[in-house]
């Protein structure tokens, strides 16, 4: 089970100065129950060399133009490539909630952010286990969409990652991730 934290999820539900009440606190409790329950998290990463120039990056075949890429990596030689996935059951009770209760589909999907956010995190504490083995520091993550790193990049990922076939994500025609609480993104190593 992805562990959680109240405060999480009422940060994504947009409570940020006035408390929830005790309603939007039980819909919290319940959703979390029952999402830690059916959630199939899944994660893979590679770790590739890398070559960097002022606004190109190029890992495992793949070239990305992106300055904003290329700047976050400035002076790594190696970049890992991750994607997660809280599986395609999520989807399927955000959607059912939506249809009839949708105070608690907005509560599954906070509930579902805050739980691919973690499992994020524990793909990049895996990656920091990695980069010690190495003697490399590791960057935080740097996903497509962010700045000019275009998101058509995640298809490139996916394919390097064989995250079909090895986690069942795949992409919309419009390039979104599919089931929708995923992630891809890379993390460089410095020396």
């Amino acid at each position: 089970m992805i562990e959680i934290l109240e405060s999480d999820v009422l940060r994504y539900l947009g409570y940020r100065q006035n408390p929830a009440d005790e309603r939007v606190l039980a819909h919290i409790k319940q959703m979390s129950d029952e999402i830690g329950i059916i959630v199939t998290p899944k994660s893979i990463y590679r770790v590739w060399g890398c070559q960097i120039e002022s606004q190109t990056v190029t890992f495992g075949g793949v070239t990305i133009h992106s300055k904003h890429l290329s700047r976050h990596l400035k002076d790594c030689s190696k970049v890992a490539v991750f994607a997660a996935t809280l599986g395609a059951r999520v989807d399927t009770i955000i959607r059912r909630y939506s249809v009839s209760e949708m105070d608690k589909a907005v509560v599954a999907d906070a509930v579902c952010s805050a739980m691919t956010e973690a499992l994020c995190n524990n793909v990049v504490w895996e990656i920091k286990g990695e980069s010690e083995v190495l003697k490399l520091h590791p960057t935080t993550r740097f996903s497509p969409g962010f700045g000019d790193f275009d998101i058509v990049h995640q298809r490139d990922i996916l394919a390097l990652l064989d995250c079909q076939k090895r986690i069942g994500l795949t992409l919309t025609d419009s390039n979104m991730l599919c089931p929708t609480k995923s992630v891809t993104a890379v993390v460089g190593f410095r020396g």
